[in-house]
C-alpha cells in the first residue's frame, strides 16, 4: 500500500499527472478540439454532409493556444472530409485558471467551468468531452479561419 502511495505522489509532484500538475500542463492539455463521446444524429437537410452515409452531428468545443474559444454543433462527414455548423460557431476568448476555464463569449456574459484534463479526455463542467480526431480537428480549424 505504501508503494502505491509513493508512486501516485511521485506522479503528481514530479510529472504533473492529472489535474494536480502545473498550470502550464493543464493549459496545454485543454488546447484543441473536443466533442461529446458519442455523435448525435445528423441534422438534415441543409448541408453537403447530409448526402454522405457517414454524416454525424457533433457538439464541439474548440480552445486554441492563443486563447480563442469556439463552440457549436456541426454536421460532419469523414468520407467528404468536411463539416458544416448549424448556424455558426459561437466565439470568444478563454483563460485557464487552476482547475477551471473562464470563458468570455462575444455574445454572452463571462462564465467559469470547472475542468479536469487528460490527454484524450476532459471533464468540462461535469460533462465528458473527448479529443476530436485529427481529420475533424483539421476541418474545424479550417472553419474558424474562413
Amino acid at each position: 500500500m505504501r508503494t502505491k502511495f509513493v508512486i501516485i505522489l511521485l506522479c503528481l509532484v514530479a510529472f504533473g499527472c492529472g489535474n494536480g500538475g502545473s498550470a502550464g500542463s493543464f493549459a496545454s492539455c485543454v488546447v484543441g478540439w473536443w466533442h461529446d463521446p458519442t455523435p448525435r444524429a445528423c441534422a438534415c437537410p441543409g448541408a453537403p454532409e447530409c448526402a454522405a452515409p457517414d454524416c454525424e452531428g457533433w457538439a464541439v468545443l474548440g480552445l486554441t493556444a492563443d486563447g480563442l474559444y469556439y463552440s457549436g454543433i456541426v454536421r460532419a462527414s469523414q468520407s467528404l472530409g468536411s463539416a458544416t455548423p448549424i448556424g455558426s460557431l459561437s466565439t470568444g476568448t478563454y483563460v485557464v485558471e487552476p482547475g477551471l476555464i473562464r470563458i468570455t463569449p462575444t455574445d454572452a456574459p463571462t462564465f467559469s467551468v470547472e475542468t479536469t484534463c487528460e490527454a484524450q479526455r476532459m471533464i468540462f463542467g461535469g460533462l465528458i468531452q473527448v479529443r476530436a480526431s485529427q481529420w475533424l480537428a483539421a476541418v474545424l480549424t479550417g472553419l474558424t479561419q474562413q
